[in-house]
C-alpha cells in the first residue's frame, strides 16, 4: 500500500487511501546455521621462567579437545618455531636466550579441526653472569625526590631492572644519601632514564661501576630546571672486578720514595702529595705504574 499524509481542512470531510502496486503475499524461508564453534585455550601464561627456560600453561577450552599445537619466537623476529603437537596443557621451552622477549601461541585441536591461536608474551631472566653497580642519590632539601626517579633499563629488551628514588628515610628533612646496589647483566648495554618529579632542581646523584669508578654524575646546581626527562646515559656493563692493591709499602730516602704493592691489574694510577692532603683535588700529582715497583723522586 502507498499512504500519503495530508493536512485535513475539516474534521468532517472524508478521505480515502487507494491501493497501488500491491505485491501478492509471499512466504520466505531460511536455513538455521549449524556450524560448530572451536574454542581457544584460555589463561595462557608463562611460569617458572629462568634465563634459558620457561614453562607455559593454559586452561583447556570447552568441547572435545584432542590435543594442542604450540609455537614460539623471539618478539622482534618474524619466524615462528616449528609447530609442535601435545596433549597436555603445559610445556617447558628450553634453549632460550637470556634477557630476551618471547611470544608464545597455542591452539586447540578438535579432531581434524582446530581453533585459532591464543597468545602470551614473556621475558627470560638475565643470566647468572651479573654484578652490581652503585647508585648514590641525594636531595638538597632533605625531603626526598618528590616523585622523580631513575629507571635502570636493559637497552636491548626494554626490561626495567629497577626504579630508584631518594626518600627522607629518617623523617628529619635533613640532607640524606640513599645508596642502592643494582644487579646488572655483564656485557650488555643498560640505559639510565630520568622521570621528572616536582622539585628536580634539588636532586643530585652519582653512579659507580663494579670497581667504584664513576660512571655518571649529576649535581642539582647544574640546571635550575633539573635533569631533562628521558634517557640520559647508556653504559656497557663490564663485570671484571679489579681488587684494590694490597701490601702497600713505602721506602723513603731524603729525596726519593720507593712504593711497592701487590695486585692483578695491568696498570695503576699513583697519586701523591705533600702531607697532609685531603681528597683527590688540587695539589696531587699523578703518573702510571706497570706492575713493578716505582721510584718517586721529589
Amino acid at each position: 500500500f502507498s499512504w500519503c499524509r495530508t493536512r485535513w481542512p475539516s474534521p468532517t470531510r472524508t478521505r480515502t487511501a487507494s491501493q497501488q502496486n500491491f505485491i501478492p503475499k509471499t512466504t520466505f524461508g531460511y536455513t538455521a546455521a549449524t556450524g560448530v564453534v572451536y574454542h581457544v585455550p584460555t589463561h595462557v601464561a608463562a611460569n617458572e621462567v629462568t634465563a634459558e627456560t620457561a614453562t607455559l600453561s593454559w586452561n583447556a577450552p570447552e568441547g572435545d579437545v584432542t590435543g594442542y599445537v604450540y609455537q614460539y619466537k623471539k618478539a622482534d623476529e618474524e619466524t615462528w618455531s616449528t609447530e609442535t603437537t601435545l596433549t597436555t596443557t603445559t610445556v617447558t621451552l628450553s634453549g632460550l636466550t637470556a634477557a630476551t622477549a618471547y611470544t608464545f601461541r597455542v591452539k586447540a585441536l578438535y579432531g581434524s579441526n582446530e581453533s585459532v591461536f591464543a597468545f602470551a608474551n614473556f621475558n627470560t631472566d638475565f643470566s647468572d653472569d651479573m654484578c652490581s653497580i652503585t647508585l648514590k642519590l641525594s636531595d638538597e632539601a632533605g625531603d626526598g625526590w618528590n616523585g622523580a626517579t631513575i629507571l635502570v633499563v636493559d637497552a636491548l629488551t626494554g626490561i626495567v631492572i629497577g626504579t630508584y628514588t631518594n626518600e627522607d628515610l629518617d623523617g628529619d628533612r635533613y640532607y640524606e644519601i640513599n645508596t642502592y646496589y643494582v644487579p646488572v647483566p655483564n656485557d650488555r648495554d643498560i640505559n639510565f632514564v630520568w622521570e621528572k618529579g616536582r622539585f628536580d632542581n634539588e636532586c643530585s646523584f652519582v653512579i659507580y661501576d663494579v670497581n667504584g669508578k664513576e660512571i655518571y654524575r649529576y649535581n642539582q646546581n647544574v640546571n635550575s630546571q633539573g635533569l631533562s626527562a628521558g634517557l640520559f646515559h647508556t653504559y656497557h656493563v663490564d663485570c671484571t672486578y679489579i681488587p684494590d692493591p694490597t701490601d702497600l709499602t713505602v721506602t723513603p730516602t731524603p729525596t726519593t720514595a720507593t712504593v711497592t704493592w701487590t695486585g692483578i691489574a695491568s696498570s695503576y694510577d699513583v697519586h701523591y702529595a705533600p702531607f697532609p692532603a685531603t681528597g683527590m683535588g688540587a695539589g696531587w700529582l699523578q703518573y702510571f705504574a706497570y706492575l713493578t715497583p716505582k721510584t718517586i723522586q721529589n
